[in-house]
């Protein structure tokens, strides 16, 4: 009988923290959100500051795009293997070290780019894991709140990323965003806290799947961006 009354505990306990996790989730959800969109707004300045052409700074947007759409993709994926809370901690360090790198090297473009990338990497986690998140942890009868949620906060993202975008790129400098995407690290303990140690299942990830996804994608949105008929070849093929 105290078996029994143990295990009801340590199930009402794991229940109590899962609805504890799920604001924890959303509102890194809705920072990682603001973060992508705050740096769309900036591409004017950095334009400006590396005498570099309206396509050649839409690359910084553009292939994060890219990252965030196969991020999806990668994160629900290595979801079934992995436990999400080490997902979680996966993208605030990619976050992280994107942003500090993006911050170090903030004098060429390129390595800006590839910061970004890095950094996008990141964001993407919490927009696809929340969503993992909410279905495989709620019941039926409350998901559908928070995903609407989530659709609100989307919309919302939009505004602020807006704004604080006009806002930095007005009385900061640019760069000062990568220091603001820094604020998910406090995000870090209410993960390892409330998020539940699942046990890793192991399965096959299509890695190649993956790589072509990536690839096509990335051909078909450069060709896009450039009309260079080399990457419509690529994506062919």
């Amino acid at each position: 009988m105290s078996t029994l009354t143990t295990d009801v505990r340590i199930k009402e306990a794991q229940e109590i923290n899962i609805k504890k996790a799920v604001p924890v989730t959303l509102i890194l959800f809705l920072l990682c959100l603001i973060i992508d969109n705050s740096f769309k707004i900036i591409s004017v300045d950095m334009a400006k500051e590396f005498h570099i052409s309206a396509t050649t700074v839409s690359w910084q947007s553009t292939l994060a795009g890219l990252v965030i759409g196969i991020g999806a993709v990668v994160y629900a994926t290595l979801a079934d293997s992995i436990s999400i809370r080490k997902l979680f901690i996966a993208g605030i360090t990619l976050i992280c070290a994107g942003s500090i790198m993006g911050y170090m090297f903030q004098h060429s473009y390129l390595l800006v780019v590839i910061s970004r990338i890095v950094q996008t990497a990141g964001l993407a986690s919490a927009e696809t894991l929340y969503v993992i998140f909410v279905t495989k942890h709620l019941p039926a009868n409350e998901q559908k709140k928070f995903l609407g949620l989530s659709t609100s906060s989307f919309a919302l993202s939009q505004l602020i990323g807006t704004l604080t975008g006009g806002y930095v790129s007005t009385y900061f400098h640019w760069t000062s965003l990568f220091l603001i995407s820094l604020v998910t690290l406090f995000a870090l303990p209410f993960v390892l806290k409330y998020l539940p140690k699942e046990e890793t299942k192991n399965s096959h990830v299509d890695v190649l799947g993956l790589f072509l996804v990536g690839a096509i994608s990335a051909a078909l949105l450069l060709y896009i961006t450039d009309f260079n008929w080399m990457y419509l070849i690529s994506f062919l093929a």
